[in-house]
């Protein structure tokens, strides 16, 4: 009777095997009507006092056509499985109460509390270990996008600093033009608004080619890691990978004319 009444619950926990004690304390009522009136009559709380699961159970019709139906399983706790057979009488009863408070003085031994502070030590390392593995996923990327930025020295051109960002570079540039970061300028360039050069995220140079002068955009090592933080890698790109060894960084020179601070 006690191997049939002590159950182990899917979450660890000890408990009786509510339709074993059903059985045992030879009840005449069905399970599901004698189940449902000692949860209303001593007040259970699910969780607490007993916990539920559905299982598939072949109906005792002695037919070997009879279809399996879905029934709910219930784990008692100790003591509300006590409580339900004190209020229980006769001799099946007293002989069910006996079988449980020997489990109980099994439960209560001490090699019993050992395993179970060992199994209680498992779970904790096992939780968490998955919750430092999903704080390291998560930190990765950023890692990732920290040492990308670290790789690139100075100032870089609109084009490559999508590249650092893992973005498509037109797409990039068109984005940062349609949030307003950026705003088509002379002949049609794209220039950062003025307070974003006065922060030291933008920076604008005026190139000559052929007698012709026209500006260029760059983001400075802060634009950067702002732009990172404006546009995370979730908004990245699918299969755009990451690119710094082949950028080509423009550092400051003598031919370089710094343009006006206009907007």
């Amino acid at each position: 009777m006690i191997d049939a009444l002590a159950v182990t619950t899917d979450e660890g926990r000890e408990g009786v095997d509510a339709r074993a004690l059903h059985e045992a304390l030879g009840v005449g009522r069905d399970f599901s009507t004698w189940i449902r009136e000692a949860v209303e009559r001593f007040g259970l709380v699910v969780g607490q006092d007993y916990v539920t699961a559905q299982g598939l159970r072949t109906p005792e019709s002695g037919s070997a056509k009879a279809r399996e139906q879905v029934s709910t399983d219930y784990a008692l706790s100790l003591p509300a499985a006590k409580l339900i057979a004190i209020s229980t009488r006769g001799p099946a009863a007293v002989e069910a109460r006996k079988a449980l408070l020997e489990i109980e003085e099994r439960w209560n031994s001490p090699a019993a509390v050992m395993a179970r502070a060992l199994q209680m030590a498992h779970a904790e390392l096992a939780r968490t270990k998955h919750a430092t593995e999903r704080a390291l996923a998560e930190l990765t990327p950023k890692a990732e996008a920290l040492d990308r930025l670290a790789a690139a020295r100075g100032d870089v051109c609109l084009q490559d600093a999508g590249r650092i960002l893992a973005r498509q570079p037109n797409v990039f540039v068109r984005t940062l033009i349609e949030d307003g970061v950026l705003f088509r300028g002379a002949h049609g360039k794209p220039e950062p608004r003025g307070d974003l050069r006065e922060r030291g995220l933008f920076s604008v140079r005026v190139k000559q080619v052929d007698r012709e002068a026209y500006v260029q955009t760059f983001v400075t090592p802060a634009g950067l890691i702002w732009l990172s933080e404006r546009y995370p890698a979730t908004d990245r790109v699918a299969g755009v990978p990451p690119q710094v060894d082949h950028l080509r960084v423009l550092p400051l020179g003598p031919a370089d004319v710094r343009r006006g601070e206009g907007h």
